[in-house]
């Protein structure tokens, strides 16, 4: 399935094309080196979200290589410090799938229930 979707400009009235179309999509992609060293730092983490995940890339890198531990190309290091948190998530988003764990989801909040367990003592 592409992503690949095709963009233009209507008039709202009648419908005619304004412009030239043109085919928008998101990039390349991720390499397998890419997708594996953010495996090996999301590991690293202990699995954070990747807000968090992304302000511990550069200490992660610095520590692993400083280590002995991790010996990344200039161009996978570059890629990596740069992807925004909602990128990172996306690349992880297939091996999460594969740990078959369920996503988080926020419970229910029943305020009248709140308290119906609780002893108020003297407060009658």
């Amino acid at each position: 399935m592409s992503l690949d979707i095709i963009a233009s400009m209507r008039c709202g009235c009648c419908g005619a094309t304004m412009g030239r179309e043109q085919v928008v999509g998101r990039g390349a992609g991720f390499t397998e080196a890419e997708r594996n060293t953010l495996a090996l730092l999301w590991e690293a983490s202990d699995r954070v979200c990747g807000k968090r995940l992304k302000a511990l890339i550069p200490m992660l890198i610095d520590a692993m290589e400083r280590h002995r531990h991790l010996d990344l190309a200039p161009e996978i290091r570059g890629k990596l410090l740069s992807m925004s948190a909602a990128t990172i998530d996306r690349a992880l988003g297939r091996i999460r799938e594969g740990l078959g764990r369920q996503r988080r989801r926020a419970a229910a909040h029943d305020p009248t229930t709140q308290y119906s367990d609780t002893d108020f003592g003297g407060l009658e």
